[in-house]
């Protein structure tokens, strides 16, 4: 006899294993945004502040 799984067994194992992978493919899409984000934000605030102003602000 067959001892394998049955189709509706393996069709469900499958959309699990795909919406676990569609799930991490948006956690990792929104840590690349994240990441990129705060990389952007830095660069306008460093622009915008000078260091030799926090420096002459501090003293």
């Amino acid at each position: 006899m067959y001892e394998g799984q049955s189709f509706g067994q393996q069709y469900s194992v499958f959309c699990e294993e795909r919406s676990r992978n569609r799930r991490r493919l948006r956690r990792a899409a929104l840590a690349a945004v994240l990441v990129v984000g705060v990389a952007v934000l830095v660069l306008i605030l460093s622009d915008r502040v000078l260091p030799i102003e926090v420096w002459a602000a501090s003293i």
